[in-house]
């Protein structure tokens, strides 16, 4: 009869010999002169640091207030562009005016108009109902 296959467990049996402990690492504690070392670097990044901003604040006020606006060319341009839309705008301003006036006076045709023809209408209206009554 053929022998049967024993089975092997999935399970983990426990090691027979226990596990050492590993003894503790001791914690590592900063010594008071490695605080003071950090603090000293820190405070020396930091006053670099100020003295750099400090500087270079100092740069770009010392180029923007060298700057001479009135002699710049764009200075020039820009009131020259500045009086050539004023003289744009005046004569837009007559032009308005002037179309104004104009409009003004081909209203006043058009009423003239417009109360003649209803004058002639009437005129007309009244003579052929006078004929027409006869």
């Amino acid at each position: 009869m053929p022998q049967k296959k024993k089975r092997m467990s999935h399970k983990k049996e426990a090691p027979e010999t226990p596990i050492e402990a590993t003894p503790e690492l001791p914690i590592f504690k900063e010594t008071e002169r490695e605080r003071h070392a950090r603090r000293l670097m820190w405070i020396g990044v930091i006053s670099f640091s100020v003295i750099i901003f400090a500087l270079w604040g100092w740069s770009v006020t010392v180029q923007i207030s060298g700057l001479q606006w009135n002699k710049a060319p764009e200075v020039a341009l820009a009131s020259k562009t500045k009086q050539e839309w004023g003289d744009i705008f005046a004569k837009q301003k007559e032009q308005a005016a002037d179309h104004g006036a104009a409009l003004e006076q081909i209203k006043d045709v058009m009423n003239k108009l417009n109360a003649a023809s209803v004058t002639a209408q009437a005129e007309h209206t009244t003579s052929t109902a006078t004929t027409t009554n006869k």
